[in-house]
């Protein structure tokens, strides 16, 4: 009865709660994330893309410049950053068409010169903050205008998303995951419009625009990251098994613009963005890099992927849920598994029609939160084994599993309340479940610090204090900090001096040693333009970076104007190679 008195108190307090107050809660958790982070890590892989995305290469150029932004950088616990920036060991470039999430890597680097030029350095992705209160608004529209559950439940839920390690410790990487997980959460929203419209006998009227938020969203999300290529076969397979049941018009288009948006990738994929990368950097990427991987030990080792795939998928089910102990997350899956089960088992007297909708309902659910996942973290497992270690297990790769759990979860509350379970009750385990997943967050933190990334967060620290005094950096006493690329890169931004011009032929080198051959010749240009008395040894050297990229007439020129300007020695090496003449 005091419970019933509490329920009815809170339903009426509830409805003063708005998207506003929604917003409000989210700042607050961007500045709470802010503020764990302490500004960011620049981790390993960040240096060259930050400083390649800063440049002054076209953005176009950029954008469909793969052979750089999907450069691999060896992660290596052992290897100090004394020689991290000596010299990067840079792997292989596949080509992945996700050239949508760089622009937003893009928007990312920029916003962060923004914030060091006027004097609040962060390495932050403002990117992630955005699409993560996008993404809350739209789990709390979810829950309240289409589920009508209590407002509450749909500040619960809001709070667990960002209280999960993927979303509240995500803030410093890559734009891919939280763009496919912010696309995601519009097509779960849409879907479940139209799929509620189709069990109506007529064919209800869908508005416009919904029909271009779909349209829009399943178009795009592959382009953002593998991850959403494979959302969208799933979310083709599904509307089939539900068409093939529900015969309503609307899914039928739905499956079409579907499988439109996976042609339409594959065009982009194998001729589109080839051809561009060609017309704008003059090679073509390599598009077929998964011929390479051996398929052969997938067969053998499936065994080996599948467990790790379930333990991935239990870690990420607890750690949304308040961080119990994997085999509670085990006992919980199973009951969120087959309480449905347990439901129609109660309830005999089901007409055939809702009994059928009930049945194909659960199928879907369990598949896309289940079965799908399970399949995607395997093929995750095998492709990248490294997302096992534990501070992966915690990163930025989950995002859209935890919008998948959050609206499937959302959806079980609506169930569960029919199930008969108090609302008082539920409310409570989500309270217990808050405090688990803030109680948490030293440890996510330590598990973090005591990884192979442990140096890059004390480094960031120092660097970023640097960052901030940019006006006394003659001061600076940390090695590593001089030694820093970015920080040459901001130093010489902001003054013109001897030691920036011997900086910028000193950064063009780096990047010829390192393979990136269009960022040194952007260090050699830009030092040409702010520092015409070293022109012999910046032409000089660009010249030499024409010659292997195997452009001879500029390589020559550029060594004949440097040898005019009394540096000849380079132009001599050339004709004794037989380059130039």
């Amino acid at each position: 009865m005091i419970f019933n008195k509490f329920m009815q108190r809170t339903d009426r307090y509830s409805k003063k709660i708005s998207l506003f107050h929604v917003i409000l809660l989210s700042c607050l958790f961007v500045v709470i994330s802010a503020c764990s982070l302490k500004g960011g890590i620049m981790h390993h892989e960040s240096y060259f893309r930050m400083l390649f995305y800063l440049s002054d290469i076209p953005l176009l150029n950029k954008i469909y410049d793969s052979a750089i932004i999907e450069k691999s950088v060896t992660e290596d616990e052992k290897v100090a950053l004394n020689d991290f920036f000596d010299k990067m060991n840079l792997g292989d470039s596949p080509f992945r068409a996700r050239e949508l999430s760089y622009l937003f890597d893009f928007i990312d680097f920029k916003f962060i010169e923004l914030c060091v030029d006027i004097g609040y350095p962060h390495f932050l992705s403002l990117t992630h903050y955005l699409m993560s209160i996008t993404i809350g608004c739209l789990l709390w529209l979810f829950c309240v205008k289409e589920l009508r559950l209590n407002r509450l439940f749909g500040i619960g839920w809001l709070t667990l998303f960002w209280t999960s390690p993927t979303v509240l410790g995500g803030g410093m990487n890559r734009t891919g995951k939280i763009l496919v997980a912010f696309l995601l959460a519009v097509l779960f929203y849409v879907i479940y419009k139209f799929v509620a419209a189709s069990k109506e006998e007529s064919n209800s009227k869908i508005s416009g625009t919904l029909w271009f938020l779909y349209t829009m969203s399943i178009f795009s999300i592959p382009l953002l990251d593998e991850q959403g290529l494979f959302f969208v076969g799933a979310i083709i397979l599904c509307l089939a098994i539900w068409g093939f049941f529900v015969r309503h018009k609307n899914i039928y288009i739905m499956l079409w613009i579907g499988m439109a948006s996976i042609l339409f990738y594959g065009l982009y994929r194998y001729i589109i963005a080839p051809q561009l990368t060609f017309m704008l950097n003059g090679y073509w990427p390599l598009v077929s890099f998964e011929d390479t991987i051996p398929y052969q030990f997938s067969v053998q080792n499936s065994f080996q992927y599948l467990s790790s795939a379930l333990s991935l998928y239990i870690d990420n089910f607890r750690f949304l849920l308040g961080n119990f102990p994997p085999l509670i997350g085990v006992v919980l899956i199973i009951f969120c598994i087959f309480s449905p089960l347990f439901y129609l088992y109660i309830n005999p007297d089901l007409s055939a029609d809702n009994k059928k909708i009930f049945i194909l309902s659960y199928v879907e659910l369990l598949m896309i939160s289940f079965f799908m996942l399970i399949i995607m973290y395997s093929i995750m497992v095998y492709v990248g084994p490294f997302i096992t270690l534990p501070h992966r297990r915690l990163g930025y790769y989950w995002s859209p599993t935890i919008v998948i759990f959050v609206m499937t979860f959302a959806i079980m509350t609506k169930f569960f309340i029919k199930l008969g379970i108090p609302k008082w009750l539920l409310l409570m385990l989500m309270c217990i479940a808050i405090v688990g997943n803030i109680l948490a967050i030293p440890q996510h933190k330590n598990v973090a610090f005591q990884s192979s990334l442990n140096a890059f967060f004390q480094h960031s620290s120092s660097l970023l204090n640097a960052l901030r005094n940019l006006d006394s950096l003659n001061d600076v006493k940390d090695p590593l900090v001089k030694k820093d690329p970015v920080f040459k890169f901001f130093k010489c931004k902001k003054e013109i001096s001897p030691y920036c011009a011997n900086v910028y032929n000193e950064m063009g080198i780096y990047y010829t040693k390192s393979g990136l051959d269009q960022m040194a010749i952007d260090r050699f240009n830009k030092g040409i333009r702010l520092y015409p008395d070293f022109t012999n040894v910046y032409i000089g050297n660009r010249g030499i970076v024409y010659l292997n990229k195997g452009k001879y007439i500029m390589g020559c020129h550029d060594l004949k104007k440097a040898c005019e300007l009394r540096t000849c020695k380079p132009l001599k090496r050339a004709k004794n190679q037989g380059y130039c003449l």
